[in-house]
């Protein structure tokens, strides 16, 4: 059934039907759960998205690990006495 589903949402996509091929993939999803995450979204990205989104993730990565980059730690309130 899981299978079913995803040609089914294949379909949609090609139709431009978006919306449908995005539900249709998380209804297989939660028929299988082996599919996973990352396998779903792959089959409704296209190679651009997803050459750009590797492509970010190639400049952003080593931004955070050379120049350290993190984010300040929220400051508690100091209650008065």
């Amino acid at each position: 059934m899981a299978r079913a589903l995803r040609v089914r949402a294949r379909i949609e996509l090609d139709r431009g039907n978006e919306l449908l091929a995005r539900e249709a993939y998380r209804q297989a999803a939660t028929l299988d759960p082996s599919m996973g995450f990352i396998h779903t979204w792959g089959d409704v990205l296209s190679p651009e998205q997803t050459r750009k989104i590797g492509f970010v993730g190639l400049i952003v990565l080593p931004a955070l690990l050379i120049f350290r980059i993190s984010v300040p730690k929220p400051k508690r309130p100091t209650s008065k006495r």
